[in-house]
């Protein structure tokens, strides 16, 4: 999210957007765009299936969220979920 300074009221810190970052390269490129109002929150990647998947909502304390997934760079998002309460991944050992 753009840098800002910080306030109580949360309606005016800005939202967060997921960005890759080559540390090599020193280069970042955003690839999630919430809507105005919404925030995409917990990525997470999922090395097996090469998915990403994240939490987008208004705010931090919403209940209210959808759960996201997309490839590796976030192209081909979509709503994986509606309204989600909590999730975790597990992988399969063999």
């Amino acid at each position: 999210m753009k840098e800002s300074e910080w306030s109580n009221d949360a309606k005016q810190r800005p939202d967060p957007s997921l960005f890759s970052i080559n540390i090599g390269e020193q280069k970042q490129i955003q690839i999630t765009h919430p809507p105005k109002d919404f925030g995409d929150y917990n990525p997470t990647y999922l090395p097996v299936a090469g998915k990403l998947t994240w939490l987008r909502k208004r705010d931090l304390a919403e209940l209210r969220r959808d759960l996201w997934i997309a490839d590796q760079y976030g192209e081909n998002a979509k709503v994986w979920i509606k309204n989600i309460g909590q999730y975790d991944f597990f992988e399969e050992k063999h």
